[in-house]
């Protein structure tokens, strides 16, 4: 099971509630990303709008991709994994 400091490194592939909840929340966050970049006038106010929107639109898929006691999920590898002699993702 990953600690806290390594679970933001894991890849973990959501059920079907989390898909539905994750698709949601993308299709609200569109249509307010639009009407934010419609309304708001260029600047710098408007850079960090969108930027803190962005952010906050990770952290939503963060909080929905959790245990629901808010712990990190565990991973998905295949049974085999890592396979035998794996250097992983690392080149030589």
């Amino acid at each position: 099971m990953p600690n806290d400091e390594t679970a933001a490194f894991d890849v973990v592939t959501p059920d079907n509630i989390q898909m539905a909840r994750l698709l949601a929340v993308r299709e609200a966050a569109k249509v307010f990303g639009a009407v934010l970049r419609e309304n708001l006038p260029p600047g710098s106010d408007k850079t960090y709008v969108m930027r803190t929107f962005r952010t906050a639109m990770m952290w939503a898929s963060v909080a929905i991709m959790k245990q629901p006691d808010g712990s990190p999920r565990a991973p998905d590898y295949l049974p085999d994994h890592p396979a035998p002699g794996d250097q992983g993702s690392v080149p030589l």
